[in-house]
């Protein structure tokens, strides 16, 4: 369109420049005709006088004409200078509608970019959530490892403490058996030392020691009574129940602060103050080394704690 529009500006321009000429051209006619007119006047006033008249009426005839020339030849350069007017308004408006079309091939870009961007953020936040949801899957995998382990652990420490329990309770069965048994080798000697001043002292074993006359110590078992077996059976679940406690870290201050120690008779056994002060820092140590892991170690104190206040009973 902007081809053919500059192709019809030259034409006219052309046209108007030929024009123009013709238009200078008739002038000079009509100046060369006025003069041979007035030299023909001149020659016809010599002459003829109707010759003249005929003469000068074709003259003006033919200025008539070339006047009627000159002002089509007006109109025709003012309707081309029109069009040229229309057609640079037209080329004007081109431009305008050639600007606005690459405004909006620019918006197209950039919201083309914006598209591709935001399209690369939701995908790489596909990936970080993905990524994130992966890492948070093998962070509780391990996690369920480390409770498994932990349980294992847990389990095996209560299966230790179990055995130690076991272990000690056929211990005090093997003591209180052989103690018996000294009981009743000693009964038959007993009446050859009726009338002697004995010293009863306690052996490493919590046993009676009797001093013989001759400076040296015996272990004496003192008489007492054999146990029930619903005795027994209250003891084995008083030291399950113990266990249980101090492994899980809640212990009572009321059962270490007063104790109740199956003894001989059934006696209810309040300890001292001082036992109360070990078993307290006992208890703290046991519930540190807990928190720590320590299983071992818990269990190791924990059979020489009982070990300790079983003896500690048995002498009250």
């Amino acid at each position: 369109i902007r081809v053919s529009e500059r192709t019809n500006l030259c034409k006219t321009t052309e046209d108007l420049a030929a024009i123009r000429e013709s238009v200078e051209l008739l002038n000079k006619r009509i100046e060369e005709e006025r003069a041979a007119l007035e030299k023909k006047r001149e020659r016809l006033y010599s002459e003829n006088a109707a010759e003249i008249s005929k003469e000068i009426q074709r003259l003006s005839d033919d200025a008539l004409e070339f006047s009627k020339t000159e002002e089509e030849a007006r109109f025709a350069v003012a309707k081309a200078v029109c069009e040229i007017e229309r057609t640079g308004s037209k080329i004007k408006a081109a431009e305008m509608c050639l600007v606005a079309a690459r405004k909006m091939k620019e918006a197209a870009r950039a919201a083309e970019t914006v598209a591709i961007t935001e399209i690369q953020d939701v995908t790489r936040r596909r990936r970080t959530r993905e990524t994130l949801q992966e890492e948070i899957l093998e962070k509780i995998e391990k996690t369920a490892q480390e409770i498994r382990s932990s349980r294992r652990t847990i389990e095996e420490g209560l299966e230790r403490v179990n055995s130690a329990k076991m272990e000690a309770e056929e211990e005090e069965e093997t003591q209180w058996q052989w103690s018996e048994r000294r009981r009743r080798s000693s009964s038959s000697y007993k009446g050859k030392y009726t009338n002697r001043r004995e010293t009863v002292l306690m052996d490493v074993n919590c046993l009676d020691m009797m001093m013989n006359g001759d400076g040296t110590a015996s272990s004496v078992a003192v008489l007492k009574p054999a146990m029930s077996i619903g005795q027994i059976l209250g003891r084995k679940l008083l030291l399950a129940n113990e266990s249980a406690m101090m492994i899980n870290g809640r212990v009572s201050l009321v059962l270490f602060h007063c104790r109740v120690s199956v003894n001989v008779g059934m006696k209810v056994v309040v300890e001292s103050d001082m036992t109360d002060k070990l078993l307290m820092r006992q208890l703290l140590k046991f519930d540190g080394m807990r928190q720590k892991g320590k299983l071992e170690y818990i269990e190791r104190h924990m059979a020489l704690l009982y070990n300790q206040r079983w003896c500690i009973s048995r002498r009250h």
